[in-house]
């Protein structure tokens, strides 16, 4: 993949990934839907950008571990993140921004899994 190919995949995933923590935030209350999706768009910008600058370390890991560990530790890793920013963003208790934030990237990237999924047996 040519570097443009990789921002414009990575781009969409963040837009795909950050309208449906929206609406996972929404059904939770976390707050209206713009600034649902203001707080979701801005904590998947923050976990990706310091699981991109992370990664080199978890490549090296790949040689060691099995890539389901991989996954689910960048999947944790990504959720404590954006319960991180969450907690910054809005005056709630840090553990209701981390079961917001665990219960939005679980959802967001089963939705992700299962497009990924349908569009190779496609």
């Amino acid at each position: 993949m040519t570097g443009i190919a990789i921002i414009v995949a990575g781009l969409v995933f963040l837009g795909i990934t950050a309208g449906v923590e929206t609406l996972v935030l929404m059904q939770l209350r976390w707050a209206t839907p713009g600034t649902s999706f203001y707080d979701a768009l801005l904590s998947n910008m923050a976990s990706a950008l310091l699981l991109a600058m992370l990664a080199p370390r978890f490549g090296e890991l790949a040689n060691t571990v099995s890539l389901f560990t991989l996954v689910l530790v960048f999947c944790l890793a990504a959720a404590l993140i954006e319960g991180a920013v969450l907690r910054l963003l809005r005056d709630r208790p840090l553990a209701r921004c981390l079961l917001v934030s665990l219960a939005a990237n679980a959802v967001s990237f089963f939705f992700v899994l299962a497009a990924t999924l349908s569009l190779l047996f496609a």
